[in-house]
């Protein structure tokens, strides 16, 4: 086995991103390993519920900046 095998490509499915930080945090910590913010039971269950938000962020990075490119491509040629 190498050492590539044992850090997977994709994240774990028992994990959430940090209320505080958005760093992604196992569901069995009691804190966040970047921030040190303590995650409570509620916490732990609505990061379950929601599902990461760093692929929402992203989505809405590349929509921005598609609408710029296409607001600046309006512009040179109108």
């Amino acid at each position: 086995m190498s050492y590539d095998d044992d850090w997977p490509d994709e994240p774990d499915d028992d994990s959430f991103d940090c209320p505080e930080c958005g760093v992604e945090v196992h569901a069995e910590a009691e804190s966040c390993p970047a921030c040190g913010y303590w995650i409570t039971d509620a916490e732990r269950e609505a990061g379950w519920r929601a599902g990461s938000t760093s692929g929402r962020i992203r989505a809405v990075g590349w929509w921005t900046i598609a609408v710029a490119v296409i607001g600046v491509l309006l512009l040179w040629w109108g």
